[in-house]
């Protein structure tokens, strides 16, 4: 009994740490924090359909402007050949 009365004041500390950390929780603190959680990810992040057409959208983009780029590529060549056809 002298034991356990002797070591009482490091648990009370060592419980009280404990607590204070939220080391230990109850379920319903458990389900509080995952909602918590979730939340915080859904105003943070996009969702995977999201991100799918946002990608969509910007491979769409970048090909409309690849075609833009091989019709001007064109236009230029087609400009070159008048200039030099012109010079001679």
């Amino acid at each position: 009994m002298t034991e356990i009365i002797e070591y009482a004041p490091i648990a009370i500390v060592i419980l009280a740490f404990l607590f204070k950390h939220k080391i230990f929780i109850t379920p319903e603190q458990l389900k509080n924090e995952r909602l918590a959680i979730k939340k915080e990810v859904e105003e943070k992040f996009l969702s995977i359909v999201a991100f799918r057409q946002f990608e969509r959208r910007i491979d769409d983009n970048f090909k409309n402007n690849s075609n833009r780029f091989d019709k001007i590529d064109v236009s230029l060549e087609h400009i070159k050949d008048i200039l030099i056809n012109h010079n001679h």
